[in-house]
């Protein structure tokens, strides 16, 4: 989900004592770390939102990918989901009681390093802290409710969230922002 970029060694052996990594979902923007990890996982299938499959398309060198509607999942405890109202594609994964929301809210250590970004971020209250991302639901949504309300459908028993940026939240914490993302409903 949404491959990192210049991803340290440690990681990927932590990661292929789990076996093959089989999927890689790239949701709306996060395509930087694609080519690395396609790269190391040469038989991995790539999914994305249907939103972002065009803009994908256009980048050299990536293998296809296909809708994240046609990912094929075979424990009963996963779900994958390409949630409406966001412009770019927005992908939602839940495994047990772990899901991933992507980016309607963010848990931004600090403000982006990019000073216009770090201004456009604090003017928007989207950072730092655990916060709605108000510069993607202004840009990158066409229906942050449909989008919040999709998103929650699937958060009930979730004991930790992760997020595109910012680290996980588990227990109360992850219950805040689960509140946050009700607000936007």
């Amino acid at each position: 989900m949404s491959p990192s970029q210049d991803t340290p060694a440690e990681v990927f052996a932590a990661l292929d004592k789990h076996g093959e990594v089989a999927s890689l979902i790239a949701p709306g923007g996060h395509d930087l770390g694609i080519p690395e990890w396609q790269a190391r996982y040469p038989n991995a299938q790539g999914f994305a939102p249907t939103n972002t499959l065009k803009q994908l398309a256009k980048k050299r060198g990536l293998r296809p990918f296909r809708p994240l509607a046609e990912m094929k999942v075979e424990r009963s405890d996963v779900t994958v989901v390409d949630l409406p109202g966001a412009k770019t594609g927005s992908a939602f994964v839940r495994a047990g009681n772990v899901a991933y929301v992507d980016e309607i809210v963010g848990n931004n250590e600090r403000l982006p390093p990019s000073k216009p970004f770090a201004l456009f971020f604090w003017l928007t209250g989207s950072a730092p802290g655990l916060k709605v991302n108000g510069v993607y639901t202004m840009l990158f949504c066409s229906d942050k409710r449909a989008l919040a309300r999709a998103a929650l459908a699937h958060l009930d028993g979730v004991e930790t969230i992760a997020f595109a940026h910012g680290p996980p939240l588990r227990g109360a914490q992850a219950s805040s922002a689960r509140a946050l993302i009700a607000g936007l409903a």
